[in-house]
């Protein structure tokens, strides 16, 4: 693992970027859709999503279905189905509107072969959490083309045509249109009245559609074949009385239905768009005002097809549409600027393309706008792409597929929420396993970066880096933290999102669960992962140390550092000191490792991480690795004078080439030199009376090393000075086993071994000469502590630590 310090010259791979605003990685499916025929869908204020959609085909039976999608629990509800029709029938013109409060309206047509048409509507109640049918009239030969319109407070109108039945089953020409209207106040419907249409026959070339304000207020739109124009009323909400027909185009010359449809806005700001004569032309009906603007031209092109038009709280519209021979088809879109008055150049969306279907524009109240449709590729089938316009640049971003290659999803309704967030459904009517499913794009902000984390006596302080974002009106400008886990969130006051973050008020040493996430416009957005932290003494990592080198098997350890509890640890390093060459993770939170090294000489170091966050760096050691090199000197040379008997007890350190025996050096009234044995204590007795200084020095085939620091003792002499305790204990465990090195006192009495003191799922003692333990332990929990035997007794013992063994 580790000889990516060797490997990796070119430096460390970099760290993945955080998450930010835009299309969500994962799809929704809606529960049971399989396979897909049409869909619609809506969102309430909170981001609660409601779709219905039709399964089933003409030759099978046919269901329309409807589900919740839960932003409290994240979940689908189950779906439920509001209608059935048999073998050779089917569902068609299907629309929904949703309010803020999540009630919802659903309008559809069930199509006998041959046959009548009937449409039907059914709403449903946040309240009682139940559906209920709306009855449209039952008598008709033929109903068909329903549309529905709502509004955030809840107000509802649905249009559908109607044709009734004359004598002998012969269908008569008294056709209409005709229209309900639902009030949130009383909870009613109205009875259905009749526009002021003069129909065409037949009835399905009479094309119809509807909008509603924030007030109630009610625009209609239609024109059929045989018409020679695109004509409007409207319902006054004050009056309760729907105003005279208005024309709103000049006289149509195209052979075909112009296709009109109508947007309004919450202030009553509208546009009408339709086709004639290869041009879309657009007209507008402005807040207060009584009449129509003259039509624009928006588009000309081959076969130019407008989509519906979305219109936003400031009154700016967006509007696509289709253009070219049948076979070569482009997507291009425009739009309305309300501060100008005027329609910009058209911007090209999608090129020529064997298909392109399904467009639909939606525009959150800012003013940004999504359209979204399908595209073939080929022998792949329909692949369904999105785009956003972002109003804060004015500009459309790179195109994005919602659905992948070979699987032939299509169509693509929108809808957006108060705050910005769009869903789009796309849908499979081939492949049951698939069905619909539904994709995110997320106004608010990704998670941001955890990059440091400084604890002090009752505080911490948290470096944060903001999210990334692709539009700068939904730029982070908050931070909010949680200490359990996201149970509760508070926000920095006032509002800012620089860094870092202070959050004070903490008692020391108890450990939070601290996660932290930015907020934008749109709300607050992904949080970070938990991170266990605890206000107390400046983070430190205890020194790194290498316990043992056995060929190229090296064994490091080190102490977890202070205030922060790390989740893992990086070994980074490289060929010369203070070089990072590769920074590798060691896998878990253990404070040891031990991997096989190449050969080479190494300088390390040990990074406490959380996280993304840093929380500390341990001092750098210098290890050797099967290459000859002096040893490096001996450490912690403590001794004591017993009369007239020496003894010594020192550290050999693995900075350097292994040592394969020691020298001892004495001054004083007998100097000189002796050999030892490569161990770390010694002891001799009949010295002479005096001062004496002593000190220890590795020696192996390539050298010897500098001189342990000295130390100086009076002969005869007695057990003198504090029974210190072993510093620096490490314990970890891994399933099954579990492993301790510790450090030698500092000052105080030779070392002549130590003794481990256990409790919990065993209690006992045990006797070690060496200062590392590893060892087969069984599941559970222990508690630990290490104290030193010296040639003058024992000392005290280390604070207790708990070990638990998986």
């Amino acid at each position: 693992m580790l000889a990516a310090l060797v490997d990796a010259l070119s430096g460390a791979a970099a760290t993945p970027a955080a998450a930010q605003e835009g299309w969500g990685a994962t799809s929704l499916p809606l529960p049971g859709a399989s396979p897909a025929g049409a869909a619609s869908l809506g969102v309430d204020a909170a981001g609660n999503l409601t779709v219905v959609w039709f399964e089933g085909s003409i030759q099978t039976e046919s269901a329309l279905r409807v589900a919740r999608y839960r932003t409290s629990t994240g979940a689908w509800t189950a779906p439920l189905t509001l209608a059935n029709v048999a073998q050779f029938s089917s569902f068609g013109s299907l629309g929904l509107v949703v309010d803020d409060a999540g009630n919802a309206v659903v309008v559809w047509a069930t199509g006998y072969y041959r046959n009548n048409n009937p449409a039907r509507a059914a709403r449903y109640s946040v309240a009682t959490g139940s559906w209920t049918t709306v009855d449209l009239p039952t008598t008709a030969y033929s109903t068909g083309r329903p549309r529905v319109a709502g509004n955030a407070a809840g107000d509802a109108v649905v249009l559908w045509n109607e044709e009734t039945l004359a004598s002998g089953g012969v269908p008569a020409r008294v056709q209409g249109v005709l229209a309900r209207r639902f009030s949130p106040s009383t909870g009613t419907w109205s009875a259905p009245e009749r526009l002021d249409v003069t129909p065409a026959y037949p009835l399905s070339d009479l094309a119809t559609d509807v909008a509603i304000d924030g007030g109630g207020n009610i625009l209609v739109v239609w024109s059929g074949r045989t018409e020679t124009a695109v004509e409007g009323q409207r319902f006054d909400a004050v009056t309760g009385a729907w105003t005279p027909v208005a024309n709103l185009s000049a006289p149509l010359v195209g052979p075909a239905s112009p296709l009109p449809q109508v947007t309004m806005n919450a202030a009553g700001d509208a546009v009408a768009t339709w086709s004639d004569m290869d041009s879309v032309f657009a007209a507008r009906f402005a807040t207060g005002g009584t009449t129509w603007t003259t039509p624009a031209v928006v588009a000309t092109g081959v076969g130019a097809t407008a989509t519906q038009p979305a219109i936003d709280h400031g009154g700016n519209v967006t509007l696509a549409w289709t253009s070219g021979p049948s076979d070569s088809r482009a997507l291009a879109v425009a739009r309305f600027v309300a501060t100008t008055g005027s329609w910009s150049a058209p911007t090209v969306l999608a090129s020529a393309s064997y298909s392109i279907g399904g467009v639909t524009v939606a525009a959150d109240r800012s003013g940004n706008a999504f359209v979204a449709w399908s595209q073939s590729e080929g022998n792949s089938g329909p692949r369904v792409r999105a785009t956003r316009y972002a109003i804060s640049s004015a500009t459309w971003d790179a195109l994005h597929y919602l659905s992948v290659a070979g699987q032939p999803f299509y169509n693509g309704p929108v809808a957006v929420d108060a705050v910005g967030n769009a869903f789009v459904a796309s849908l499979n009517n081939q492949t049951p396993a698939l069905g619909a499913v539904v994709r995110r794009w997320n106004a608010t902000p990704g998670a941001p970066v955890t990059t440091g984390i400084v604890p002090t006596s009752g505080t911490l302080s948290v470096s944060v880096t903001a999210p990334p974002t692709s539009d700068s009106a939904l730029a982070a400008t908050n931070v909010e933290y949680s200490l359990d886990n996201g149970v509760t969130w508070l926000g920095r006051i006032p509002a800012t999102m620089t860094s870092p973050l202070a959050i004070s008020g903490l008692t020391d040493g108890v450990v939070h669960a601290l996660r932290v996430r930015a907020v934008n416009s749109a709300g607050a957005g992904t949080a970070t992962e938990a991170l266990a932290v605890r206000a107390g003494p400046t983070a430190t990592l205890a020194p790194l140390r290498v316990v043992a080198i056995t060929g190229t098997v090296v064994t490091l350890a080190w102490s977890s550092p202070d205030g922060i509890i790390p989740t893992g640890y990086l070994v980074e390093g490289g060929l010369a000191p203070q070089q990072t060459l590769a920074s590798v993770a060691t896998g878990s939170a253990a404070s040891s490792l031990t991997v096989s090294f190449p050969l080479g000489t190494f300088y390390l170091r040990i990074v406490a991480v959380a996280g993304g966050a840093r929380l500390g760096t341990s001092n750098e050691v210098r290890l050797v690795v099967g290459v000859p090199g002096a040893p490096s000197s001996p450490a912690d040379l403590i001794g004591t004078a017993i009369g007239s008997t020496l003894v010594l007890s020192w550290t050999n350190t693995l900075s350097g080439g292994p040592p394969t025996s020691l020298v001892l050096n004495v001054s004083g009234p007998v100097s000189g030199s002796a050999p030892l044995p490569a161990t770390e204590a010694f002891s001799y007795s009949g010295v002479p009376p005096g001062r004496y200084t002593f000190s220890v020095t590795a020696v192996n085939a390539s050298g010897a090393s500098a001189p342990s620091p000295p130390l100086t003792l009076d002969f005869p002499g007695q057990c003198a000075g504090q029974f210190n305790p072993p510093t620096d204990v490490v314990a970890t465990a891994t399933p099954g086993a579990a492993f301790l090195t510790w450090n030698p006192p500092v000052g105080g009495p030779p070392i002549t071994g130590y003794q481990l003191q256990v409790s919990g799922a065993v209690n006992g003692a045990l006797n070690v000469t060496a200062r590392t333990l590893s060892t087969a332990a069984s599941p559970g929990s222990y508690t630990v502590s290490v104290r030193a035997v010296t040639a003058c007794g024992s000392g005290a013992a280390t604070p207790p630590l708990t070990l638990v063994v998986p």
